[in-house]
């Protein structure tokens, strides 16, 4: 490569690095114009929703994979303050609860 082949292609790539900076910097100013977007309220409006297929598991409030002996004390704190019937059945299924309530109901 020759002298004036380098000094060609230095000369380019000081254009090309000063296009890139200006660009930068346009896109910058772009970004600091952009205002945050607050959202101050979300409304979900579940009784419009249409579902075909419900699986899975739902643990609301207790982790998944909390003692029997913890569990069994929680029920019995709040049967104590509330006076309500609680009943923790470890192992029940819902095979075994379909099968139980179809021997009630008949």
């Amino acid at each position: 490569m020759t002298w004036e082949e380098m000094y060609t292609r230095i000369q380019r790539l000081e254009q090309e690095v000063h296009s890139l900076r200006r660009d930068n910097c346009l896109l910058q100013e772009q970004v600091n114009q952009i205002k945050p977007i607050a959202i101050e309220h979300i409304t979900y409006k579940v009784q419009e929703l249409h579902v075909e297929t419900l699986s899975g598991t739902l643990n609301v409030g207790l982790a998944s994979q909390a003692m029997v002996e913890d569990m069994n004390g929680f029920v019995d704190e709040i049967t104590e303050k509330f006076g309500t019937n609680l009943e923790i059945n470890p192992g029940r299924n819902s095979t075994q609860e379909k099968s139980s309530n179809k021997k009630e109901g008949a």
